[in-house]
C-alpha cells in the first residue's frame, strides 16, 4: 500500500469521525437552544428547555444509528471487493 493511499485512507477516517461528532453534537446544541428560546419568548418553564434536549439527544443517536450502517455497508463492500480480487487472482 504507497503512502498517498495510506494517507488518503487516515484522512478518510478523519472526515467520517469528524462527521459522526457533529451528526451527534449538533442536534442537541440546535434543540437546547430552541428550548432556551422558546422558554424566553413564551416564560415557560424550564421543563421545555430539559424536552428539547431530551429531542435532540434522540435525534443525534439516529443520526447515529444511520451512519454506523452506512459505514458498515462501506466495509462490507470492500470486504466483497478484497474477496473477488483474491479469487479471480
Amino acid at each position: 500500500m504507497s503512502d498517498k493511499h495510506k494517507l488518503h485512507k487516515s484522512l478518510s477516517a478523519l472526515t467520517m469521525l469528524s462527521q459522526l461528532g457533529l451528526s451527534i453534537a449538533l442536534p442537541i446544541v440546535l434543540c437546547a437552544m430552541a428550548g432556551v428560546w422558546l422558554k424566553d419568548k413564551f416564560g415557560i418553564g424550564n421543563w421545555i428547555v430539559i424536552a428539547a434536549i431530551l429531542i435532540g439527544v434522540g435525534s443525534g443517536f439516529c443520526s447515529m444509528i444511520k451512519f454506523i450502517k452506512i459505514i458498515q455497508k462501506r466495509i462490507d463492500e470492500e470486504k466483497e471487493e478484497k474477496d473477488d480480487v483474491s479469487s479471480r487472482g
